[in-house]
């Protein structure tokens, strides 16, 4: 099976149910952009948590959703990328070493 020429790879993450969750998806987002600065980004939150700065730090945003505790399980078949990775929101990103996961998935 030959690979795609151009396949996207990107992050996704999800908050919804706590605005305490949002907010540590912001802080994992920008430690992921402080360490790998090309990483692409997908975010699933509530509409209302979304502000036009976050949406500056976020490539690709995804509102509404649904309002429970497993919307990050309904979220994963809707990213937007050829190959995901998907990070809990209460995630804190310290090496740029994370971006090395793409090279052990398969698409």
């Amino acid at each position: 099976m030959q690979k795609k020429v151009s396949e996207s790879k990107g992050y996704l993450l999800v908050a919804t149910l706590s605005r305490a969750y949002y907010e540590a998806l912001r802080s994992c987002v920008e430690s992921l952009k402080d360490e790998i600065p090309h990483a692409q980004v997908a975010v699933f939150a509530h509409e209302e948590w979304i502000t036009d700065e976050d949406r500056e730090l976020f490539d690709h945003v995804f509102a509404p959703v649904p309002i429970h505790n497993r919307t990050k399980l309904w979220a994963l078949d809707k990213t937007p990328f050829d190959i995901t990775a998907y990070l809990d929101a209460d995630s804190l990103v310290i090496s740029d070493e994370l971006d090395e996961v793409f090279d052990h998935m398969d698409a």
